[in-house]
């Protein structure tokens, strides 16, 4: 959300770029091999079901699935960089998609399904051996499936290929843009504590207003608001650290529409102090967020 106004966007909190490289280095090589193993289910599923329209749909499956266990990572890794979050999803997913490839030519290559054990043992063969780029060659000569008796190959398989690579790397990226970033203290090298209040306030249009009024008095402000309905309301999250002398309040609304819940995110991580923190926190039922991804 970007404020005109200076002084409210001095107010809100900014992620400071920095990196811990061995957290990430370490987090980031255990995602690896995590997304080498989803990627090797997901081929062997694929195998066994080899149906177009299934396909599709566990493709997407694969890739949502992928951009999860991103964000999953970018937590443990204590990210607070938008710049390296998208490069990091992008070779994260481009190490998954040569992982199901490997898989599949280690199918080919044993004419059954293959082990974990000998997809690693058979793809370090095909990598020692410079024979990754020899079979997709020869896959897109001659094809390896066929659709209603057609073999699949040449420039219609290569289509096939781009659209499966897009999809593998946009929709981790897609999810990765979704992400807000969290309160996180550099002194004390730790996330904040998210704090859901139970309440349903009332829906908030103008988060203009909303910043004027949680700038002069953040209590009063929550004091002020009316009851939301179950359709159209406010969550609010404070996120908390002890020892920290800044702590911040977020405002999200909800919509409810034919079942379909949509979210829109007003205010992300306003300042307010430790003693106005703690006393929202008094005066309002909560809920503590274990693991604060999504």
């Amino acid at each position: 959300m970007i404020i005109d106004n200076n002084n409210y966007q001095e107010k809100l909190y900014s992620e400071s770029g920095k990196s811990n490289l061995i957290l990430q280095l370490i987090t980031y090589t255990i995602l690896s091999f995590i997304v080498g193993y989803v990627s090797y289910v997901y081929t062997i599923i694929t195998i066994k079901i080899p149906i177009i329209y299934i396909n599709f749909l566990l493709i997407i499956g694969y890739a949502i699935l992928i951009g999860v266990l991103i964000r999953v990572a970018f937590r443990f890794s204590h990210n607070r960089n938008k710049k390296e979050r998208y490069i990091v999803s992008i070779l994260v997913s481009t190490i998954g998609f040569i992982s199901q490839w490997l898989t599949y030519f280690v199918f080919l290559i044993t004419d059954g399904t293959p082990s974990l054990l000998d997809v690693i043992t058979h793809s370090i063969t095909i990598f020692e051996n410079n024979l990754f780029y020899t079979i997709l060659k020869e896959l897109y000569t001659i094809g390896s499936w066929a659709i209603f008796g057609i073999d699949v190959n040449g420039y219609i398989l290569l289509l096939i290929w781009l659209i499966e690579l897009t999809i593998i790397i946009l929709v981790p990226i897609l999810i990765i843009k979704q992400y807000l970033a969290k309160p996180y203290s550099e002194q004390l090298n730790k996330w904040y504590t998210k704090y859901i209040l139970a309440d349903d306030f009332e829906s908030i249009a103008a988060p203009v207003s909303l910043l004027q009024s949680l700038d002069l008095n953040p209590i009063n402000t929550l004091e002020e608001l009316n009851k939301g309905t179950g359709q159209r309301h406010t969550k609010i999250y404070i996120y908390y650290l002890e020892r920290e002398d800044i702590q911040y309040i977020s405002f999200e609304r909800i919509s409810i529409i034919n079942n379909t819940k949509k979210s829109y995110n007003l205010i992300n991580g306003f300042q307010i102090n430790n003693e106005q923190a703690k006393y929202i926190l008094s005066q309002y039922h909560y809920q503590k967020e274990i693991l604060d991804i999504f």
